[in-house]
């Protein structure tokens, strides 16, 4: 007999009727109410421009109303309860109950909100029912859904069209095989519902952590004798772009006015890593402070950024409105790069330099910086102690340097000479730190090659490019340790090289991330090109030795050269050929094709040079870089020759010939093309292959070199010589 243990009771059947009235009728109703408020045709148009309200979608209701091809073409039958709810809530402009969206209402509040409200809580209650609703709990539930139930047929106009639907499943048989649809689809809902606040509960965490640390960076800062105006501007406009030199304060003056705008205007800040976010989350009607750091590039223009800004443009405009601004920052030396670029961000309208002469700080604006640092930390000064900032270097830096100047005792006892010479104190620390510190040395290069973000889960979980980093940096510093030890090194550094926020460990500022990579880059240029950003690279990188020597050193320049030719470098060598040009000396004499006048052996010998280096050229592949040398040398190329005697043309054909039998047969027709450069036969209007790089109409390369590759051969190259590529600080 079987058992009876697992007989459905009267409170299963109760919750299971409940369950299908919600999932049936009050979810139909809620759709006929969405369509009365949006029509299906008009409702594409309307969550793309009010999608940045609905950060509570999961990634199936998004999927489902923002499909990645084409439009959500429904009806709205295909939605649920809790998707309807929160398209019902922040796109159709209905009023909130008297308690607030998300709040169990008044019981005497009839409001349309207010029986949206009670149809999303009784969802919520039944996933919660495990062993079901007794007889008097189901009337009182059922009682209060048909309520909501009838006042929205009344706000609908439809008669009592869904009261009916409901008095219909209060009196209906009930199928096991539908009821288990409905349960498990209650189930899923409610797994995705509280996945979706589980990340709405950590963004507001992160939101409310980055708030706080802003409040508590804020507590050093001093409104300079210009802020006023500088607020005034802000308050004025919707789009400001602070400008200024490395520490001068950009990040925290922004931080500061959107602080001023949140207490003063009731502004709600939105920090953003991103242009395309300020399109996606701000909206005409509402009051938001945008910030975002760096807006056209850190070390340099990244024309990407630059790029979408302009994209983007006319949809940032009107996501901000006349009610939303935003406040950008950008150094001084980017902006200068980027000034005849005509970005709409850095019209001068909207400037606001911290380094002109109306914002430039004035002696007492610096007494009160130094102070607001020095107070907190029982730090104070004489007089005579203060620092008088001759330098351009400590005036420019100067409130970065009072935070770092009460960070270390050591700083301290250096008095004015720290304000006056940073960057010779920074490095000072970073060579200490080299010798005696070593894992917190490496502790901050791992830092700078992480992209200036080292987090917790990368620590945790062994990242495979965080673990890589760290076996190549501790290599090179002789250190060994637990990831747990850098996590420690790193928390000892905060408020003096490093910065936490939001589990993640950064560099305290830029100016402390260019002194490292200049201390670590020029003692391991590898490390340097195999993690830092190519446009770091591209910027911070160069050959520190010229390339004309003196005569001492002109075999080991012809090395050099040996290799920019032999591996298709067209560019470098282009560069190198016009420094030569600019500082009016000889590129025949770079190339070690100097020949004393009246020397017939110089003559051959540098001759037999040049056959050499045009091998190489040959060798690599690509017609330019042989064109290049040809401009140069002596070899016939215009139907003269300079070699007179018979026996040694003969000669410098053996060597040539020598050269062929060394290139493999799938380079020998480059050799045939040099001798068609020579006899003026190889027309570069026509298409042609060398060694797999197809040449076009101008016979440039088609192809083009990665930068950060191309360094490192170049590094493998001049490391031969003795010329050491250098990092610029």
């Amino acid at each position: 007999m079987a058992s009876t243990s697992y007989t459905a009771t009267e409170e299963m059947t109760n919750a299971l009727r409940v369950i299908r009235l919600l999932m049936e009728p009050c979810t139909d109703q809620l759709s006929d109410l969405l369509r009365s408020y949006v029509s299906p045709a008009s409702f594409p148009t309307l969550i793309k421009r009010e999608i940045w309200r609905l950060s509570r979608l999961t990634k199936s209701q998004r999927a489902l109303v923002l499909p990645n091809s084409g439009v959500y073409s429904g009806n709205y039958d295909d939605m649920d309860i809790s998707l309807l709810y929160i398209l019902l809530r922040n796109i159709c402009g209905i009023q909130a109950h008297a308690k607030g969206w998300g709040n169990s209402p008044d019981p005497a509040d009839r409001s349309v909100s207010a029986n949206i409200e009670r149809l999303r809580l009784a969802r919520n209650n039944c996933a919660h029912d495990k062993k079901g609703i007794s007889n008097a709990e189901f009337n009182q539930v059922w009682s209060e859904i048909r309520a909501a139930v009838v006042d929205l047929d009344k706000a609908l106009g439809i008669g009592n069209k869904y009261q009916q639907a409901v008095d219909f499943v209060r009196n209906d048989t009930m199928d096991s095989v539908r009821d288990k649809h409905y349960i498990d689809k209650l189930i899923n809902q409610m797994k995705e519902l509280e996945c979706i606040m589980e990340k709405v509960d950590s963004l507001e965490k992160q939101h409310k952590t980055l708030q706080e640390s802003w409040l508590n960076g804020d507590k050093s800062f001093h409104e300079i004798h210009s802020f006023p105006d500088i607020l005034e501007k802000v308050q004025l406009q919707n789009i400001t772009t602070i400008i200024g030199g490395p520490g001068s304060g950009k990040t925290i003056t922004a931080r500061h006015l959107a602080l001023r705008l949140q207490n003063d205007c009731e502004f709600e800040i939105v920090p953003v890593d991103d242009i395309t976010e300020i399109k996606q989350y701000g909206h005409p009607k509402c009051k938001l402070v945008f910030i975002l750091d760096d807006v056209i590039g850190v070390f340099g223009v990244e024309f990407e950024k630059l790029t979408n800004l302009e994209r983007y443009r006319e949809s940032i405009l009107n996501a901000l409105g006349e009610r939303s601004k935003v406040l950008f920052t950008c150094r001084k030396a980017v902006y200068n790069e980027a000034a005849k670029l005509k970005s709409f961000v850095l019209d001068k309208s909207y400037l606001v330099d911290l380094e002109d002469s109306d914002n430039q700080l004035n002696a007492e604006d610096r007494k009160h910086i130094l102070n607001n640092h020095c107070k907190p930390n029982d730090i104070s000064l004489k007089p005579d102690e203060l620092p008088n900032v001759s330098s351009t270097v400590g005036c420019m830096m100067f409130p970065l340097l009072c935070k770092l100047f009460c960070s270390k005792s050591e700083y301290q006892a250096l008095g004015k000479e720290f304000f006056e010479n940073p960057y010779v104190c920074i490095r000072k620390e970073m060579d200490y730190l080299q010798g005696h510190k070593k894992i917190q040395y490496a502790s901050l290069i791992m830092c700078m090659f992480c992209q200036n973000a080292i987090t917790e889960i990368m620590m945790t979980e062994e990242d495979p490019r965080f673990m890589e980093i760290k076996q190549k940096v501790f290599q090179n510093c002789r250190v060994s340790g637990w990831n747990s030890e850098i996590k420690d090194s790193l928390d000892h550094m905060i408020n003096t090289f490093t910065i936490r926020t939001d589990k993640r460990y950064s560099l305290i500022h830029d100016s402390v991330y260019e002194v490292l990579a200049f201390h670590y880059g020029n003692q391991h240029q590898e490390d340097m090109l195999e993690y830092m950003s190519s446009s770091f690279v591209a910027k911070k990188f160069s050959i520190r030795n010229p390339m004309v020597l003196d005569y001492r050193q002109e075999e080991s320049n012809f090395r050099a050269i040996n290799w920019v030719v032999s591996y298709g470098h067209i560019q470098l060598l282009q560069f190198l050929f016009d420094q030569v040009t600019k500082h009016k000396e000889s590129i025949r004499r770079v190339l070690d094709w100097e020949v004393e006048e009246g020397s017939e052996s110089s003559y051959l010998y540098n001759l037999t040079k040049q056959v050499r280096l045009l091998g190489l050229g040959c060798y690599s592949g690509d017609v330019e870089v042989v064109k290049l040398l040809l401009k140069h040398c002596d070899v016939e190329y215009d139907n003269t020759t300079h070699i007179k005697d018979e026996v040694e043309l003969h000669r410098l054909t053996q060597r040539v010939l020598k050269l062929e039998d060394q290139v493999t047969a799938s380079r020998k027709r480059d050799i045939e093309t040099v001798r068609e450069l020579q006899q003026g036969k190889l027309r570069t209007s026509h298409h042609r292959s060398v060694s797999g790089i197809t040449t076009g109409e101008s016979g440039r390369c088609c192809g083009s070199l990665n930068l950060k590759k191309s360094l490192k051969d170049l590094l493998s190259g001049l490391r031969q010589t003795q010329t050491p590529l250098a990092f610029e600080s």
